[in-house]
């Protein structure tokens, strides 16, 4: 997977204890994050059967589980009728996510610990889609992702908390779906 490090004039992007990475388009947790989103639409549409399916399959493959009790996986199983679970491949953990809603023009805030020297990435999607974005600072409020993103990458030179923030801009609530890896 092609890494490119976020250059700022021409240095590294080493912000307060960890490296910034730009958002691969191969990202696993983007990619999770927009199946989560496009399952939860596919969900309550009459005709998508097939489309949450493939998208429930996926997840599996992808070994994407809720960091929490909040996993909306079993009643889409249910809705597309899918018994048995798809075969666990690829990561040991796979990437975890969560699931909220923000009133329009709110924040909100994880703690989550990373470990020092593993690429970290994290990715939002919101249900619909547009205004929701995501940032991260590490403990000592220094920024390690920011401004107007849905996806973020980096590499922690320690092992710490960092508090991921994610920011609905819509004028409506919005549903979101927080993947980290």
């Amino acid at each position: 997977m092609k890494r490119t490090i976020l250059a700022l004039a021409g240095a590294t992007m080493i912000c307060a204890g960890s490296i910034a990475f730009a958002a691969d388009d191969g990202d696993v947790a983007a990619t999770v994050a927009a199946l989560l989103a496009r399952a939860d639409a596919a969900a309550s549409e009459p005709g998508a059967r097939a489309q949450l399916r493939a998208d429930l399959i996926a997840l599996e493959r992808f070994g994407a589980h809720a960091a929490d009790a909040d996993d909306p996986r079993p009643q889409w199983r249910a809705a597309a009728k899918l018994d048995v679970e798809a075969d666990y491949r690829g990561r040991v953990l796979g990437p975890a996510f969560r699931r909220g809603t923000i009133a329009p023009g709110g924040v909100a805030r994880i703690e989550q610990q990373f470990l020092g020297g593993q690429r970290s990435s994290i990715a939002v999607s919101g249900v619909p889609g547009e205004g929701v974005t995501v940032s991260v600072r590490d403990p000592d409020d220094a920024a390690v992702c920011g401004g107007e993103r849905a996806a973020c990458s980096w590499l922690p030179l320690y092992t710490q908390r960092y508090t991921i923030s994610v920011h609905n801009a819509a004028p409506h609530p919005a549903r979101f779906y927080l993947v980290v890896d």
